[in-house]
């Protein structure tokens, strides 16, 4: 408590199932003021489920949970680089609508799911801003050895580049 931590890997590396036991201890032992946001698809292209907060068994319901009403997979969901681009700047969009009512009313503690769906096409500066409201932050994102195609449109490199600039704002950085 009273760091910011960010948990990064691979594709199916368990950085959820590490978030939602961190989360479920706070719970347990009646932390106030925990928000959550949810960045990842709830169900994945092929209709199995996802990696989302809701569909990890925790219970949530003594938490602040903010969930984007879609989050999109641009690089599985989209056809051609239009439709990436435009479903990276959706979920930009939605999740960036999340970020800023935790922005105006911010708890103690803030956690993150995939923080990379954000980045994808949305500002730094705003996920920074979140962070900094919070006493506490952990969040998850994507930094592996996978490579995701998203037909040139520079989403996967802008994903990288701002997973590398964020993790100089966290007190502890773990790989899975």
């Amino acid at each position: 408590m009273g760091k910011r931590t960010l948990i990064l890997g691979d594709l199916h590396s368990e950085k959820t199932r590490i978030l939602c036991k961190i989360l479920e201890d706070g719970i347990a032992r009646q932390y106030r003021g925990i928000s959550a946001i949810d960045m990842a698809p709830q169900r994945n292209v092929k209709g199995e489920s996802g990696n989302s907060l809701p569909e990890s068994g925790v219970v949530l319901d003594s938490i602040h949970l903010l969930i984007p009403r879609r989050v999109y997979e641009p690089r599985a969901e989209g056809g051609d680089k239009r439709e990436i681009n435009q479903l990276a700047v959706w979920n930009a969009k939605n999740i960036g609508a999340q970020l800023r009512k935790f922005i105006s009313s911010p708890t103690r503690a803030l956690f993150m799911n995939d923080v990379t769906m954000y980045l994808h096409k949305g500002p730094l500066a705003i996920l920074l801003k979140a962070v900094s409201k919070s006493h506490t932050f952990i969040g998850t994102g994507f930094r592996g050895t996978i490579s995701l195609d998203d037909l040139e449109t520079g989403i996967s490199r802008r994903e990288k580049k701002l997973i590398d600039r964020l993790t100089h704002y966290m007190d502890e950085v773990i790989s899975v």
